[in-house]
């Protein structure tokens, strides 16, 4: 029944955001159009008390299918999360995110870049522009890309995931020690190391199942704790 309400969820978040086909969500099977996501998309409001560790999470359908567990798993801290299904980098925006002033930001990004084409210089460019958006923060946390198996090479992309996926990670982390060294402490969340372990990755090779979804969520939750 969980893993149909976060189905429910991502439907919802399709037809009412129009997230675009030809990413990691292009499987018909998740209620996906054809239409152009709306572009850029920005950050929801946080909730949870006004005094606690402020934290921001913006990420794809990955996220948006762990948004329940990862609420749960960051109850007590003032938190905004923003998932939005077929999303990349260069689609959201962060204005606003002064205002909310997060102590830790976590981006959870990039599975889109890396299936719509491969991971290129323009896909860097968005990163970074991104990251420029995140401004001076006490902890940055990037998640990076994992892909399960040949699967979700062959139907979510047209090349090799796992070799596009790697630039990506190289990319990744490339920025978070560039911003640590300029004085932002950034560093990487490896959901890659997570994702092999049975269970957790769903038949497509890139969302995990319910018990992924948790063990995504309490990933997250355990980085933001430890800080950086």
């Amino acid at each position: 029944m969980r893993r149909m309400s976060f189905l429910l969820v991502a439907l919802i978040a399709a037809v009412l955001l129009a997230s675009c086909g030809g990413s990691d969500d292009s499987d018909n099977s998740t209620g996906t159009s054809d239409e152009e996501p709306p572009d850029p998309f920005h950050l929801r409001p946080a909730e949870g008390p006004s005094d606690a560790e402020r934290v921001v999470v913006v990420g794809d359908s990955i996220t948006l299918l762990s948004s329940d567990a990862l609420s749960d798993a960051l109850a007590g801290k003032r938190a905004s999360i923003t998932a939005v299904q077929g999303f990349r980098f260069g689609q959201f925006d962060l204005e606003g995110i002064d205002d909310q002033d997060p102590d830790v930001v976590v981006i959870a990004l990039g599975t889109n870049n890396v299936t719509q084409g491969g991971w290129h210089d323009d896909d860097e460019e968005e990163m970074n522009d991104l990251l420029d958006q995140v401004g001076d923060r006490d902890c940055t946390l990037l998640v990076d890309i994992a892909g399960v198996g040949d699967e979700s090479a062959d139907h979510r992309m047209e090349g090799d995931f796992d070799k596009e996926a790697d630039a990506a990670n190289r990319a990744l982390s490339e920025a978070a020690d560039e911003r640590s060294d300029d004085g932002n402490p950034t560093r990487i969340i490896a959901w890659s190391e997570v994702a092999p372990r049975p269970g957790v990755i769903d038949d497509d090779g890139i969302h995990p199942t319910d018990e992924g979804s948790e063990e995504w969520a309490q990933l997250i939750a355990d980085e933001i704790d430890a800080g950086c």
